[in-house]
């Protein structure tokens, strides 16, 4: 697929198969490594870093909350090479939201590694990463229906992080996703959904399968837990790239 090679009737026939029947963790996990090992590469770090991303496709037009945590995370002291892309479900993904801050999105492997070396923080634009996805462009658009491809772009950050916060549009898919970190060999991780958003939110209990060393553990989270007050959903409302930046 990634090579051009495979015709759209046998890719739509493969994804809807699989659709049908379920993906399972192993395939997942299978097309991730597939599109990881056809990336232009990137100059991994020997040191701890993370990703924190969400699968988008939740409908819920928020604000883009996974790219300001990982501004967060940074200034904490985590390192975090973001994987992201153009918006799925908001009016903002994540590119749409650092282009509005007049970041370049086309910065090169090795200056994006410097920005992680130095600022704690760098973003990894899908596309100039996975070319190979264009085969796929049109048959999705065909297909109108939630496929792999709607998980696998958390799945393929090509600076291979270790550590991965990665929400999910569906509570159906936390668990499958945990699974599929663990055969991808993720040193630690944790797969959140949170009343109907892909993330950590304030106004519904948070699901969480937490990956740590070859293990799962599954749980739930209140904003209570943190000493934080609950807050309407509708509060997260996004907007255009443009008006997000105010946030």
């Amino acid at each position: 697929m990634v090579r051009g090679e495979l015709k759209p009737e046998q890719l739509a026939a493969a994804l809807v198969s699989m659709k049908v029947r379920g993906e399972q963790p192993q395939e997942i996990a299978g097309a991730a490594t597939a599109l990881l090992e056809n990336a232009a590469p990137f100059p991994r770090p020997d040191y701890l870093f993370a990703d924190i991303v969400g699968t988008g496709g939740d409908g819920s037009n928020s604000i883009n909350i996974s790219t300001a945590s990982a501004f967060v995370a940074a200034a904490c002291g985590l390192k975090v090479a973001k994987h992201g892309n153009r918006s799925v479900s908001s009016r903002s993904g994540s590119s749409d939201l650092l282009a509005a801050f007049g970041i370049n999105l086309d910065m090169n492997a090795e200056k994006s590694r410097d920005a992680l070396d130095e600022l704690g923080v760098c973003f990894l634009f899908a596309p100039k990463y996975h070319t190979g996805f264009r085969h796929a462009m049109p048959v999705r658009q065909q297909l109108k229906t939630r496929t792999l491809f709607n998980v696998l772009g958390p799945l393929i950050n090509p600076a291979h992080p270790p550590l991965a916060l990665i929400g999910v549009y569906s509570p159906e898919l936390v668990l499958p996703i945990a699974e599929t970190l663990r055969v991808l060999g993720y040193q630690r991780a944790a797969v959140v959904h949170s009343g109907g958003m892909d993330e950590v939110s304030l106004h519904a209990p948070t699901l969480v399968a937490e990956l740590n060393n070859g293990e799962i553990k599954s749980y739930q989270l209140e904003a209570a837990d943190f000493g934080l007050t609950p807050y309407h959903q509708a509060q997260l409302a996004g907007g255009t790239p443009e008006e997000t930046v105010t946030f």
